[in-house]
């Protein structure tokens, strides 16, 4: 059920316009039940943006200096990029929403709420960047104010400094090359299904095969099931030694 007061408390942010906050966390699911409840697809568009500018911001802040010569750092583009996504992937935020205690609010559908779609971590990923957009737009889009609170949700302190060699461009990459080191061959990915969700969304079912093996993985298009299954294959040879 959804409590303003709770989530307020969680995120230590008052809301103006306590309006843009339900939104937040209205999936498109529940308008569809309720024709009045404007979704919260806009704001998790916006949400993505703020969130990537707050980890930029961290990462120059940690490992950028403005000198003379430009921007210098220890890190290629490559590498910074593959950092970024370490923290704003879906899993890390998902876990965030749950740990934060924040998923309990979102709105849903009776149909989702029946099949468990609102569990999935795509469905908290989305949540996380619309609240994120929410509380961008209601502090008049002043970077400065929402900037903070995403470090805190993010808990984006305590992320381990990394080393170079640990630096992971993608579960894609990092399967093929385990793939190659194994028996010179590379992943091959199949779509299995396309399910049409309520509210125009989409659930893509991936597999992926190699080694002998096949594992499955799901995301909201072709390109995020992919990488969930090649995760899922990596973490599946690690349990196997392999």
């Amino acid at each position: 059920m959804f409590d303003q007061a709770a989530i307020e408390a969680i995120l230590d942010y008052r809301f103006t316009h306590p309006a843009l906050l339900r939104q937040a966390f209205t999936r498109s699911s529940y308008r569809n039940e309720h024709p009045d409840c404007p979704d919260n697809e806009v704001l998790e568009l916006i949400g993505d943006s703020v969130l990537s500018l707050t980890v930029l911001t961290w990462f120059r802040e940690r490992y950028m200096v403005a000198s003379e010569n430009g921007l210098l750092t220890g890190f290629d583009e490559g590498q910074l990029s593959a950092m970024k996504n370490g923290l704003v992937n879906k899993q890390h935020l998902s876990d965030r929403m749950r740990r934060l205690g924040l998923s309990r609010f979102l709105l849903v559908s009776r149909g989702d709420r029946e099949t468990g779609i609102w569990r999935e971590n795509s469905v908290m990923e989305d949540l996380f960047e619309s609240i994120i957009g929410a509380i961008y737009v209601d502090a008049g889009c002043r970077f400065e104010v929402v900037g903070p609170i995403v470090r805190q949700m993010l808990d984006i302190e305590r992320m381990p400094l990394p080393e170079k060699k640990n630096i992971r461009l993608s579960w894609k990459n990092e399967l093929q090359e385990r793939t190659q080191k194994a028996d010179n061959s590379q992943p091959v990915y199949r779509t299995v299904r396309d399910e049409l969700l309520p509210g125009n969304a989409h659930r893509f079912t991936v597999s992926c095969s190699a080694l002998g093996m096949v594992v499955t993985g799901t995301g909201k298009n072709g390109k995020a099931a992919q990488e969930d299954a090649a995760e899922r294959f990596c973490r599946k040879l690690d349990e196997l030694g392999r």
